[in-house]
């Protein structure tokens, strides 16, 4: 199964209410070569386009819900929730479970490429619930061998969401005037993520041999200075 997109194409995206879910889903809108936009979540992301096609599920009874998967050629994954928020299980249904789980549904549906948006510092091996629930993510969807995965780690993101606590507010305010020094340092601004995620469809990625199993597949990881190589270029094939 190839992983080269056809244009126009369709796109799948999760988590199209948080931050980083809604630019992503209005440069989906912007840009001409994606023709329909599937979007799959537990409410609805009040966005009105003729692009748009909703689906509003629930995460704990995915497998009930599988033809929302269906007809997509890419996927987009911005699940998250944080501990502070969802408290320690309600954070690994989040970012684990659902977010595996609803991988395996888009692979049984032959989607084409997989972009997940992970942290930097993920790591399987990580004693810390974050970085270690965000590493075992990532491994158990390579796992399932996408013709294509893509996996982000950016740093800091850059937000002014709604439910941004006092702390969060005091630390981004800090850290921005380093963000302007040296962007790629400690912070990633959501725009140049969503922008990097969405050129990277259409650029070819390394084979991966992966010994033999299932012919190889393409994988590769993009850490924050690479998101913003990437993320900086632009595209004319926008409306």
């Amino acid at each position: 199964m190839t992983s080269t997109l056809t244009v126009p194409t369709t796109a799948l995206v999760l988590g199209a209410t948080g931050a980083t879910g809604k630019i992503l889903v209005n440069q989906l809108i912007n840009d001409n070569r994606f023709n329909k936009i599937i979007i799959v979540g537990r409410r609805s992301c009040n966005v009105t386009n003729e692009k748009i096609q909703e689906h509003l599920i629930n995460f704990d009874k995915l497998d009930e819900h599988g033809d929302a998967f269906k007809a997509a050629d890419v996927a987009f994954c911005c699940l998250g929730t944080t501990r502070a928020k969802s408290g320690v299980e309600g954070f690994k249904r989040v970012d684990f479970d659902y977010v595996v789980n609803s991988a395996r549904l888009l692979r049984n549906s032959q989607c084409k490429q997989y972009h997940l948006m992970s942290s930097g510092g993920a790591n399987a091996n990580s004693g810390n619930l974050y970085f270690g629930t965000k590493g075992r993510a990532e491994n158990e969807i390579r796992d399932l061998k996408f013709p294509r995965m893509s996996v982000y780690r950016p740093r800091l993101l850059l937000t002014s969401r709604e439910d941004r606590r006092v702390g969060e507010y005091i630390f981004q305010t800090l850290v921005t005037p380093i963000s302007w020094i040296a962007p790629t340092l400690i912070t990633t601004k959501l725009p140049i993520l969503c922008n990097a995620m969405i050129n990277n469809c259409f650029i070819e990625a390394p084979i991966v041999n992966d010994n033999g199993k299932d012919g190889g597949c393409q994988f590769e990881i993009f850490e924050n200075s690479r998101i913003y190589e990437l993320g900086k270029q632009t595209d004319s094939k926008t409306s």
